[in-house]
């Protein structure tokens, strides 16, 4: 079986949420960057701590329990993650 989706920086649903987080990220003087999750293994930048947090797009159970073992910073988004910050949309009252 194939799958085929977009990058999540196309999807008109993320624009808002990443343009967000990259002012933010500018008034603070740090930078975004967007990385891919391969299964049991996390970017080399989060590996090797050069990352100042992390924000998960996507629930990897194993990969965001070895950020969280790194002691960075994680916010899990549409997902709950014990000892992360997580943001979960209403996605109900949000297509209301």
């Amino acid at each position: 079986m194939v799958v085929l989706y977009s990058s999540p920086r196309h999807m008109p649903f993320f624009m808002p949420f990443f343009d967000g987080m990259e002012r933010e990220a500018h008034d603070l003087g740090m930078d975004v960057c967007l990385c891919w999750v391969r299964p049991g293994q996390l970017p080399r930048m989060i590996r090797e701590r050069s990352a100042d947090g992390v924000v998960a797009l996507a629930d990897y159970p194993q990969e965001l329990l070895a950020i969280k073992t790194l002691q960075l910073p994680l916010v899990a988004y549409q997902d709950h993650f014990e000892g992360a910050h997580c943001v979960i949309p209403d996605a109900r009252k949000g297509t209301y």
